[in-house]
């Protein structure tokens, strides 16, 4: 892990040689501490790591198995399943990004997504008049029953009722 010239005690944070090491964790982080603490030497002279017992490290955390996250979305669909437009969603970040994200059905749970919705809402509640969304083929439906033109035949002899 660490080379013959690493000293030191407490908490290391090793990563990948090309990365520059920042504060935060990235991904992919492992903080390791020494098993056994490296004597002190002469001031002046570089540690002494001639036992293996040295080069020995106790793992105290790793980011990179750490158990998946959920993904907050509000649906701008309703999605079978989920639920109808505006909802608050917590879902898998795979089933986010794969899924709901590129075919538009949900947007990211910003705060000024959440403020949108939350107006629409209140319209709703309010009667006022809010837009209806279709979908694609909603709409291609829509034009060609308009340009659609429907004969109903009646006989004259039969009243209206």
């Amino acid at each position: 892990m660490l080379g013959p010239g690493a000293a030191g005690g407490g908490a290391i944070v090793v990563r990948a040689a090309s990365r520059a090491l920042s504060l935060s964790h990235g991904r992919g982080t492992v903080v390791v501490e020494r098993w056994w603490q490296v004597p002190l030497s002469k001031e002046g002279r570089p540690p002494r790591l001639y036992h293996r017992r040295h080069r020995v490290y106790r793992l105290l955390e790793d980011t990179k198995h750490r158990p998946r996250g959920q993904l907050e979305l509000l649906l701008t669909q309703p999605v079978e399943g989920l639920g109808t437009r505006g909802d608050l969603v917590s879902v898998e970040k795979r089933v986010g990004r794969n899924k709901l994200l590129p075919r538009g059905l949900a947007v990211y749970a910003s705060p000024e997504n959440r403020r949108l919705f939350e107006e629409e809402k209140q319209l709703r509640q309010e009667g006022g008049k809010v837009e209806e969304q279709q979908t694609q083929s909603g709409e291609k439906t829509l034009s060609f029953l308009r340009s659609c033109r429907l004969e109903v035949g009646m006989k004259n002899n039969v009243k209206w009722s």
